[in-house]
């Protein structure tokens, strides 16, 4: 199922993610469902956790160029580079349908490549174009991270330290 969906972050998308007719809208990106993993090892789902997934699901794109920046690979392999990044549950059918659309648009190249026994894998690669969307999300995610770290120095500094430790039950940060 697919649905159009507006920034869910609080920073800009590049535009060949945010404004694309590659991906079959009307200048209008068209993405997945978004599917709340964590909600089935949670035992109280609430809201604060799927906006955490919607979050970092935002930030896929970037981490998935920054993979392929770093080298070439075919699908299960980026799979499990992004489970070494920092996401344990990647899915599979959610990282083929990325690659898929990053492909699309022309951010990444592809090609069947035979690697040993076996059958030929399909291998992704960068494309100068996606270079350049990996230099623009640098840039915002360095803007992003500099709020971040002056949002913790604060929050940090909080007076009473009370404030800092309480936290509803069943809710992580």
């Amino acid at each position: 199922m697919w649905i159009t969906y507006a920034n869910p972050v609080p920073y800009p998308i590049p535009a060949p993610y945010a404004v694309s007719t590659a991906y079959g809208g009307h200048r209008r990106r068209r993405v997945p469902a978004m599917v709340n993993h964590t909600s089935h090892h949670t035992p109280h789902h609430t809201g604060h956790h799927a906006g955490h997934e919607t979050e970092r699901r935002a930030l896929l794109a970037p981490v998935v160029l920054l993979l392929l920046a770093e080298r070439p690979g075919h699908g299960y392999e980026l799979v499990q580079r992004l489970r070494e990044f920092g996401w344990p549950q990647a899915e599979s059918a959610h990282v083929y349908r990325l690659l898929r659309s990053m492909e699309g648009c022309g951010s990444i190249a592809s090609r069947w490549r035979a690697t040993g026994p076996g059958p030929a894998r399909r291998e992704y690669r960068l494309t100068p174009e996606g270079a350049g969307e990996l230099a623009e999300w640098s840039g915002r995610l360095g803007e992003l991270h500099t709020t971040l770290h002056v949002f913790l120095e604060r929050y940090e500094r909080l007076d009473p330290p009370a404030v800092r430790t309480a936290r509803p039950p069943g809710r992580r940060l």
